[in-house]
C-alpha cells in the first residue's frame, strides 16, 4: 500500500487489482516478419527481443481522442498487465501491448462525428492523409436522416483499430507508480469520510459525463460532471450512518 497523501493510516497494508487479459500470444519475430502486426509493432517500438509475449485488450468501442483521461488510463492498463506478467518465474519477456478498438471496424455515425470533431481540433493520433480516399470520404459526409455512412479503407480502420502500447521498463515503472497515487488517494478519501462522516466534501468529483451516464448515484450527486464547474463552494451533504 503506498503512503496516503494526508500521513494517515490506510485500512491495510496491500491493495489487489482484478482484472481480465484478453489475450496474451507469443511471437517469435524471425518467423513472422511478413505479419503486418509484427510490421507494425516493430515499426512503431522496435522491442528489443527476438521473440517475445503480446498482451493483447479488446475495448467495445471507438478510439478514444487523445486528449482524454480514458486515453492515458487505458495504456497504464495495459502496462501494469505488463509489470504482472513479468513477476511470473521464468516468463517470456513482454514486447508489446495492443489495444483493439472494436468499434473502428466499423464505425457507427456517431463514432464518426467524434471522428471529425477531433479532426477538426487535432485531438487523434490517427487521421486520414490529405488527399487521399479516406480524407474525402470523412470530410464530404454530413450526418442526417437517412445520410449514408462513408466507407473507408481496410488500412484505415485497421490503423485506427489497433493501438500498439510501448511496455518498456520506464513506461511500466510510471504506469505501476500512477495506480499507487490513485490508490493513495481513494485510501485518504475513505479515511477522511470515515473521521468525519461527510461524503462529498472529502471525494474529488472527477468522473466524466460518460461515467455520470453508469453511476448508480448520479440521480443525486453534488457535482454532475454536466453541472460541475471549478473549485465549487463546499455543500452541507447528509451524515454517513455509522
Amino acid at each position: 500500500m503506498p503512503a496516503l497523501p494526508g500521513g494517515g493510516q490506510a485500512r491495510g497494508d496491500r491493495y489487489e487489482l482484478t482484472g481480465i487479459v484478453d489475450v496474451i500470444s507469443s511471437v517469435v519475430v524471425a518467423a513472422n516478419l511478413n505479419n503486418p502486426i509484427v510490421q507494425l509493432i516493430q515499426h512503431l517500438i522496435a522491442p528489443v527481443h527476438n521473440d517475445y509475449d503480446l498482451i493483447v485488450d479488446y475495448k467495445a468501442m471507438r478510439r478514444p481522442s487523445s486528449t482524454e483521461p480514458l486515453w492515458q488510463h487505458q495504456e497504464w492498463q495495459v502496462q501494469t498487465y505488463a509489470w504482472l506478467c513479468q513477476q511470473v518465474p521464468q516468463a517470456r519477456p513482454v514486447g508489446a501491448g495492443l489495444l483493439i478498438y472494436i468499434n473502428e471496424l466499423s464505425p457507427s455515425g456517431e463514432d464518426l462525428k467524434a471522428l471529425k470533431c477531433e479532426y477538426n481540433n487535432n485531438a487523434t493520433d490517427v487521421l486520414p492523409t490529405n488527399g487521399s480516399q479516406d480524407y474525402y470520404a470523412l470530410h464530404n459526409w454530413q450526418p442526417g436522416p437517412g445520410v449514408a455512412l462513408p466507407q473507408f479503407t481496410v488500412a484505415f480502420r485497421l490503423a485506427r483499430a489497433i493501438r500498439v502500447i510501448d511496455v518498456s521498463a520506464p513506461q511500466v515503472h510510471n504506469a505501476v507508480t500512477q495506480i499507487d497515487h490513485v490508490v493513495g488517494d481513494i485510501e485518504d478519501s475513505a479515511l477522511n469520510e470515515h473521521n468525519s462522516g461527510n461524503i462529498p466534501n472529502h471525494w474529488n468529483a472527477c468522473g466524466s459525463a460518460q461515467d455520470c451516464d453508469a453511476c448508480d448515484f448520479r440521480h443525486f450527486c453534488p457535482s454532475p460532471a454536466s453541472q460541475r464547474v471549478p473549485n465549487p463552494a463546499p455543500r452541507q451533504p447528509p451524515v454517513a450512518p455509522g
